[in-house]
């Protein structure tokens, strides 16, 4: 299996179609795959095509080359030579088979004979055919996918139905069996109509339904509301003859009953989803539910999604503080399960989580039904397209080894194109149907796990989580190990004790490769077990072992068996001659403080032009060297005292040594040009001895920093450079102040070559 290709170059490559409106608009291109969702199949006897078509009315000849990339590093180049008639379109065939699965992008370099030159880019995904299969048994885990099916024509319906059945998804969850589209008139009989054609297109395709349908008809509201231009004022509130609701819910659960998985009345209450107050809610809560298990006692009903349920959060208007937990408490009892939305990155999720979320549950005496993470994603927007990738494993694993009974991402296909608009970076695929990398990621995890059951958390402490599955694929018994490591630079290798007939190494995007071989220790040597290696990266991945029985990963160090072999391998050389022994330039590199809203966009990471760097290490003279090249378009530092300097732009380096003892230090440029440097933490108040230096050209600013090992050693004990683990920050802050910061999360081991190296605040 071949490396992953070098972030920076994906995300330039993810970029290219951003930069596409500013080119010549003689040509167009795209890659025909023979289906509108843009996915070529594996046995296919012949791939898809590279079609470019001449948009100008008049015929040229046109030459260049069409450049196939992956994310695991594969390239193919085509080249073309062709005349080109007024108006059409030339086909070229893509190189078939190609080396891997997943996400692919075909970029055209477009040549002229009048002298121009255009690029543009679009993207596909090698997928295996999956064909569609039965609905997943009760109490299976389903991997699902939020879908705005009502707002689509017949033809993206089927389209997109489609790439649900290509990507695996095995639960939708969408605005479907709503009263005020069933009823729309008042006195007219109810139209079923659109809920059975629904309903045959998913049951067609073995896919549930987790079905919004609660809101009022206008007619239906109380009349102090009815002739309100907001919708939401009269489909959100206590309609003006309860009865009437109840007699829809019952009815609806009588025809449909289980062919609907969830019943879910609303969305979002405590954001403007419902205009009545809590006793209001929690009466229409009580109403529907026990209306809809009198048409079908066997029917799941849950409450709206919540995406604050605890009220604290800010997002909450002060008129709803304690409308969640009022709802929950009081109409307990009356749902079968609690649902929640939660966007954002991982560490954000799992915080959430495992702090506010069960422990609230827990106290308020409601855990006694499953909790459903029936809203959860994060917008890809600002280069985040390959970060939102990894987020499909990351969180889906996470809130089903954690209780979630089902999980829905969010969504199918982006709702915009502004590339500025975080709602339209939402969205498996783009609004023209092409995929994205999480399209692909998404329909490896359910290739991989769909069906399956989770067994145990192997580790989990927010940096490095694996988690235990077993299932059946084709009458064999399987287990998988799945996870990551956000704290590896280069991987880390877990072995696992196993009986398994052959262990595969998975990748995000599903590609396979045999698993390597592990060493087996006398006390682990047992008749039919071996040791298998599995590299742990920070980007997930799975080690899938079939035929097995057995899955262990004895301590070596720690709950995973994991090696602390994940370094930074320092280079030899001296500075300006060598590779950077570090880089951080993606998405995945980024912690930012603002959300992607409208509000804020202009606070959120726009690219490596905005923040990134490259780092190099050495040891000179008994010294630690540090150089930092920080790409930087707005350079910001006027705090009037260097302690205060991560206000602004700066450097922050963490440098853990043998025994436990840690410092953090800060440096900076000052908007005057002076190089500064602060302790912030640390045994003492100075590092006698430390140097620093700097300088500011165009939008790169250079940190080179030199501190003496002796400096560093406290109690007696010697500093090697063995023992020496550092983690680099460095602070971005636009005008506004700081927006956020890009670099390591931990502290990573350094390992040096027997060489002297220059430190680079001259340039060197």
């Amino acid at each position: 299996m071949k490396g992953l290709l070098h972030p920076c170059a994906v995300l330039c490559i993810l970029c290219a179609e951003a930069a596409v409106g500013a080119l010549s608009p003689s040509v167009s291109f795209d890659v025909e795959a023979g289906n509108p969702i843009h996915v070529a199949w594996r046995d296919d006897a012949e791939g898809p095509a590279l079609a470019l078509v001449n948009d100008s009315g008049f015929p040229n000849r046109l030459c260049g080359r069409f450049l196939l990339v992956d994310l695991a590093g594969h390239s193919l180049e085509v080249p073309f030579d062709a005349d080109f008639a007024a108006n059409a379109t030339n086909r070229f065939p893509v190189p078939w088979p190609l080396p891997a699965k997943g996400y692919w992008m075909a970029i055209a370099e477009v040549k002229g004979r009048d002298g121009f030159f255009a690029q543009q880019c679009a993207t596909f995904a090698v997928l295996d055919r999956r064909m569609a299969t039965r609905r997943l048994p009760p109490g299976k885990f389903r991997m699902g996918i939020n879908y705005h099916y009502h707002r689509m024509s017949r033809a993206d319906r089927d389209a997109t139905l489609d790439a649900l059945v290509a990507c695996g998804a095995k639960l939708v969850r969408f605005e479907f069996a709503r009263w005020k589209d069933v009823q729309p008139r008042e006195g007219m009989a109810p139209d079923w109509s659109r809920i059975d054609q629904g309903l045959a297109d998913f049951e067609a395709r073995g896919i549930d339904i987790d079905a919004i349908c609660w809101l009022n008809p206008q007619w239906a509201a109380r009349p102090d509301r009815r002739e309100s231009r907001n919708w939401f004022d009269w489909a959100f509130t206590m309609p003006e003859r309860q009865d009437l609701l109840h007699d829809f819910m019952r009815d609806l659960a009588a025809r449909y009953g289980t062919r609907i998985a969830w019943y879910e009345l609303g969305n979002e209450w405590e954001l403007g989803g419902f205009r009545g107050d809590a006793d209001e809610a929690v009466a229409i809560q009580k109403l529907c539910f026990s209306a809809l298990k009198e048409g079908n006692r066997k029917v799941k009903v849950i409450p709206n999604g919540w995406a604050n349920w605890d009220s604290e959060s800010v997002q909450v208007p002060k008129e709803k503080k304690g409308f969640p937990e009022k709802v929950m408490r009081e109409a307990h009892g009356f749902y079968d399960a609690h649902p929640v939305h939660h966007h954002g990155g991982f560490a954000e999720f799992r915080k959430a989580i495992l702090t506010r979320f069960l422990p609230r549950r827990r106290a308020m005496g409601i855990d006694d039904v499953p909790w459903y993470s029936n809203e959860a994603a994060h917008t890809g927007v600002h280069g985040n397209e390959l970060n939102v990738a990894n987020l499909v494993w990351q969180k889906i694993l996470f809130a089903w080894a954690y209780g979630s009974c089902d999980y829905i991402w969010y969504n199918l296909r982006a709702t915009g194109e502004d590339e500025n608009d975080p709602e339209a970076g939402f969205g498996l695929l783009t609004r023209d149907l092409h995929p994205r990398p999480s399209y692909c990621s998404f329909a490896a995890l359910t290739e991989l796990l769909s069906g399956f059951d989770f067994e145990r958390v192997v580790e989990s402490d927010g940096k490095r989580e694996i988690y235990l599955f077993s299932g059946q694929r084709g009458g064999e018994r399987q287990r998988v190990l799945a996870g990551w490591d956000s704290s590896a630079v280069t991987g880390r290798c877990v072995r696992v004790l196993t009986d398994a007939r052959r262990a595969w190494a998975v990748d995000f995007m599903g590609n396979r490769a045999p698993a390597g071989s592990g060493a087996l220790s006398a006390a682990d040597a047992r008749n039919g077990v071996h040791a298998v290696l599995w590299e742990v990266s920070r980007r997930p991945s799975a080690l899938l072992l079939e035929g097995a029985a057995i899955a262990e990963t004895p301590s070596e160090g720690n709950a995973a068996g994991v090696p602390a072999e994940s370094r930074i391998v320092v280079g030899r050389g001296p500075f300006s001659s060598r590779r950077p022994d570090f880089v951080a330039d993606t998405a995945m590199d980024v912690h930012g403080f603002y959300d992607g809203n409208p509000l804020t966009v202009n606070r959120t990471w726009q690219g490596p032009d905005d923040a990134s760097f490259k780092a190099w290490f050495a040891i000179r003279d008994g010294a630690l060297a540090i150089r930092v090249d920080a790409t930087d378009d707005v350079h910001e530092q006027h705090a009037a005292k260097p302690r205060l300097m991560s206000e602004g732009d700066c450097l922050r380096v963490t440098l853990e040594v043998g025994g436990g003892r840690c410092w953090e230090l800060g440096f900076r440029r000052t908007d005057a040009g002076e190089s500064e440097s602060v302790v912030w933490e640390g045994p003492r108040r100075e590092l006698p001895g430390m140097r620093f230096n700097s300088r500011r050209e165009g939008a790169e600013t250079v940190y080179g920093v030199l501190i003496p090992l002796a400096a560093l050693a406290s109690g007696g004990a010697d500093v090697t450079p063995e023992s020496i683990s550092i983690a680099l920050k460095l602070d971005d802050a636009d005008v506004e102040g700081r927006d956020l910061w890009i670099g390591m999360e931990d502290a990573v081991q350094l390992a040096f070559p027997a060489i002297e190296g220059d430190i680079g605040g001259d340039g060197k």
